[in-house]
C-alpha cells in the first residue's frame, strides 16, 4: 500500500527539503514577475510606516485622524517636491560641468600612463583614456541620477496608497483582533520592530545627509547639497550603501581640490558614517537584527533582483519579516536559525516597560 503523500515528507527531510525549495522558487520568480504592480505598494509600505508614527503624535494631541492624515501626506508632499527640485537642479548644472570633469579625467589618466610607462610599463599612448572612457562614465552616472530625479517626481501613486493606508490603519488592527489574539500579537510584534528600524534608520539616514551636505560645502567640493541626499538615500543600504555614496563625491574633491581636499573629503565621510552607524544608530535602535553581514548581502542581491532598486534599499526590512515570519512557525524555526541569531527586541520598542532588576 503506497505511503500517503504527507506521511512520505514527514518521513523523508530531503523530500521535504526539496519540495520547500520548489515552492520557494516558485514564489520568488512569482514575486518577480509581479513586481511592477508590487513595486509601488512596497514604497507605500515603507513610507506609511514611517509616516505613521507622526499621525499617531497628532492623534495624541486631540488632532483629528482625517487631518493628522492630510497634514502627514502634505508634508510628505512638500518633502518629495524639495527633494525632485535638488536632484533635477543638480543634476543640470552637474551637466553644465561634465567638460571641465571628463577633460581633468583625461588629463589624470593621460599622467598616470606617463608615469607607467616612465617605469617601463608597456602602456600606449591614451590607452587608460580609452579603456575607462571617463566621459561614458559621466554621462551614466548623470542619467542615473536623473532618474532618480525623476522618480522622486513620480510619486503621486504611491502616495495615493499611503493615503488610503493611513486611514485604514486603525481598522486593520481591530481585524486582526478577531481574526485571534495570536496573530494581532504577531502583527504587532512584527509592525514594532520594522517601524523602530525604519525610524530609526530614517533619522541616521537624515543626520548622515545632512552632515555630509554642511561639511562637503564647507570644504568647497561641488553638488554639495546633490551628494547629502545620496547619503541619506543610500544609507539605507546597509554595508555598501555608504561606499557607493562616497565614491563620486571623493573622485570629484580630488577633481576640483586636489590631494588636500580629495584626502579631507576621505575623512569627513569616514567621521560621519562612524558616529551616525557605528556609534549612534546601535544605541538608538534597541533591535539585534540577527542577521549575518552575509545574509544581508544576499538578501540585497536577492530582493534587487525581484524588485529592482526598491528591493535594494527595502532589503533588510523585507528579510527581517521572513526571518520573523519563519520564526512564527515550528517546522520552519530551524530555517530562521540560517539566518542567523534571534531577533532580540529590547521591551521598549513593542510599548512594553524594561523588566525590573
Amino acid at each position: 500500500m503506497p505511503m500517503p503523500d504527507r506521511a512520505r515528507l514527514d518521513a523523508s527531510p530531503v523530500l521535504r527539503f526539496l519540495v520547500g525549495a520548489a515552492a520557494v522558487g516558485v514564489l520568488v520568480i512569482a514575486l518577480k514577475q509581479l513586481s511592477p504592480v508590487l513595486v509601488p505598494f512596497l514604497q507605500a509600505a515603507f513610507v506609511a510606516i514611517i509616516a505613521a508614527r507622526p499621525v499617531s503624535y497628532l492623534k495624541s494631541h486631540r488632532v483629528p485622524q482625517a487631518a493628522a492624515v492630510a497634514i502627514v501626506v502634505l508634508a510628505l508632499v512638500i518633502t518629495f517636491w524639495i527633494l525632485g527640485i535638488v536632484v533635477t537642479s543638480s543634476v543640470a548644472a552637474m551637466g553644465r560641468e561634465l567638460p571641465l570633469y571628463e577633460d581633468k579625467i583625461r588629463a589624470a589618466l593621460g599622467a598616470l600612463g606617463a608615469s607607467l610607462r616612465d617605469r617601463g610599463l608597456d602602456v600606449p599612448e591614451g590607452g587608460i583614456e580609452q579603456m575607462l572612457d571617463p566621459g561614458a562614465v559621466l554621462r551614466f552616472f548623470a542619467r542615473s541620477l536623473q532618474q532618480l530625479g525623476g522618480g522622486i517626481a513620480k510619486t503621486i501613486f504611491v502616495l495615493i496608497i499611503v493615503l488610503f493606508a493611513l486611514f485604514e490603519a486603525p481598522r486593520i488592527k481591530a481585524r486582526l483582533r478577531a481574526t485571534g489574539e495570536h496573530r494581532l500579537e504577531g502583527f504587532r510584534r512584527l509592525a514594532g520592530i520594522l517601524n523602530r528600524y525604519l525610524l530609526i534608520k530614517t533619522w541616521m539616514s537624515l543626520g548622515t545627509g545632512g552632515a555630509i551636505g554642511l561639511v562637503l560645502s564647507i570644504l568647497g567640493v561641488d553638488f554639495a547639497a546633490l551628494w547629502g541626499l545620496l547619503a541619506f538615500l543610500l544609507n539605507y543600504i546597509p554595508n555598501i550603501g555608504s561606499l557607493v555614496a562616497a565614491l563620486p563625491a571623493i573622485a570629484l574633491a580630488f577633481l576640483k581640490l586636489g590631494a588636500g581636499g580629495g584626502l579631507a573629503t576621505v575623512v569627513a565621510y569616514l567621521a560621519v558614517n562612524i558616529f551616525f552607524s557605528n556609534i549612534l544608530e546601535p544605541r538608538l535602535m534597541g533591535i539585534s537584527l540577527g542577521l549575518s553581514p552575509v545574509v544581508i548581502l544576499f538578501s540585497i542581491v536577492l530582493w534587487g533582483w525581484v524588485f529592482g532598486l526598491t528591493g535594494v534599499f527595502l532589503a533588510v526590512p523585507l528579510t527581517m519579516s521572513v526571518k520573523l515570519a519563519l520564526e512564527a512557525h515550528p517546522d520552519t524555526e530551524e530555517i530562521a536559525m540560517l539566518l542567523g541569531s534571534h531577533v532580540e527586541v529590547k521591551p521598549e520598542v513593542l510599548g512594553e516597560p524594561p523588566e525590573a532588576g
